[in-house]
């Protein structure tokens, strides 16, 4: 019995541990996410198929597994589609391998009513250790009932329900400790990713992520003729804001620049600050008079716009722009960056609050 405790935890923990390594920097699955609710529905259901396959005898025939776990699983991490599946799954199954007999409806009664009670435990508000806690408690309370049913009869009815309910607490215990391991592991990682990536400020992509960024944007432009645009912008005259109003303000600046920036360019483009009060837009497919009337309106709608600082003070600022083009500006798509800052320059040097284009 011992050797096939330790079988099922190892389905259990090898099954989490893959599962972590394919979502490995994705975030968690969301309740109105109906594919990944599907993928993760057949993912528990054949973990459940899996826990059934290896289920063990406890004394004289009498076999348990731990499918119930797979289900808590599902209800739990998954969502309503997924618990489902995962049932259905489970309780086809039970009838296949086992036939159609008074001891298989059993099972398949049993798996209705847990896969129906862990999803009605997930739904509520709840801490995720409140939900296991609660499941594992539902789970174990049904399927004692279904064993005393089953099992009423015999002498050593009672070590068997015994034997059943440590088991799966210990095992449920165990599985939570590990998965909750696991997430945290993810979420550490997803932070990381996007700590390295974005701009801690504005959550705009940072200097680092830009120049991966454009790097990779400019050899596929160039790989497929397309065009490609780069526009640098310069917030004018920011020191003064810092120095006048603080730099608390002159955050408020730089976060509301940051929308403006993504509001004021196609949903694909890519925003990046650079350090600073700079900031760049790389405008993918977008040729040199598309990218001139993208800077214009990126400029007017932050000249008119009214930041609201911290003291309820409305402050106004302007923007220079430069912007370069390939292949109009240059064929050589590695010098796209140099000519776009050189034609901020330019803007700077004849007056700011103005696009120049190089």
């Amino acid at each position: 019995m011992i050797k096939e405790l330790i079988i099922n935890l190892s389905i259990l923990i090898s099954a989490i541990s893959l599962g972590t390594q394919l979502r490995n920097g994705h975030d968690h699955l969301k309740p109105n996410q109906y594919t990944h609710q599907l993928i993760f529905g057949f993912v528990t259901g054949f973990l459940s198929i899996a826990l059934m396959y290896f289920g063990f005898t406890i004394y004289d025939g009498s076999v348990i597994d731990f499918r119930n776990i797979a289900i808590m699983i599902s209800a739990i991490y998954g969502g309503g589609v997924s618990i489902y599946l995962c049932s259905i799954m489970t309780a086809v199954f039970r009838i296949i391998y086992f036939g159609i007999n008074p001891v298989a409806m059993y099972g398949v009664i049993l798996t209705i009513i847990t896969g129906t009670g862990c999803w009605f435990i997930a739904s509520n508000r709840l801490r995720t250790w409140q939900k296991w806690v609660y499941c594992t408690l539902f789970n174990t309370i049904a399927s004692s009932i279904v064993l005393i049913i089953k099992y009423f009869y015999r002498q050593d009815f009672k070590f068997i329900l015994s034997v059943y309910i440590i088991s799966s607490v210990v095992v449920s215990a165990i599985t939570f400790s590990y998965l909750e391991y696991c997430v945290t592991l993810n979420n550490l990682y997803i932070r990381l990713v996007k700590e390295s990536s974005q701009d801690f400020l504005t959550g705009v992509n940072n200097v680092r992520q830009f120049h991966k960024t454009l790097k990779h944007i400019a050899a596929n432009a160039v790989d497929k003729d397309e065009r490609l645009s780069l526009t640098v912008i310069d917030i004018d005259n920011f020191k003064s804001v810092n120095d006048t109003y603080g730099h608390n303000n002159g955050d408020i600046v730089l976060k509301e620049v940051a929308i403006i920036l993504k509001d004021s360019s196609r949903s694909f483009d890519v925003i990046s600050r650079n350090g600073g009060e700079e900031f760049t837009a790389i405008l993918l497919d977008c040729g040199k008079d598309n990218a001139i009337k993208i800077a214009e309106k990126i400029r007017t709608n932050i000249e008119n716009h009214s930041f609201v600082l911290s003291n309820e003070h409305q402050l106004y600022v302007t923007v220079s722009i430069g912007v370069a083009s390939f292949p109009e500006s240059t064929e050589d798509i590695r010098r796209l960056y140099e000519l776009a800052d050189q034609a901020l320059y330019q803007s700077k040097k004849t007056g700011k609050n103005k696009v120049s284009y190089i």
